[in-house]
């Protein structure tokens, strides 16, 4: 049986309507899935809700987001000292 490949990410969690202060959360997930599995995960450990309607994914850079990831990207395309921020909308903002 082979063995599963899991990789360990930090993703900082916003809430947009300023519910808490930012929270970063450590996360581990298989190194063949996607951006969507790391989602679920965070959703999860946040306790927050709608994983594909309500959480955005990007990757930070000099201050600026440098890259918003989508649902099916893999997650052997994010480095280990990647800068991750996951942004909760609530539905009664959208």
């Amino acid at each position: 049986m082979p063995a599963v490949t899991t990789v360990s990410l930090t993703v900082t969690l916003i809430r947009a309507d300023g519910s808490d202060i930012p929270k970063s959360f450590q996360l581990r997930v298989g190194k063949d899935g996607m951006v969507v599995d790391l989602l679920e995960e965070l959703s999860a450990a946040a306790g927050v809700d709608s994983v594909r309607e309500s959480l955005c994914l990007v990757e930070m850079f000099n201050h600026r987001v440098y890259k918003f990831f989508i649902a099916r990207d893999k997650i052997s395309s994010i480095r280990s000292d990647d800068k991750l921020y996951a942004f909760w909308f609530p539905k009664k903002l959208m």
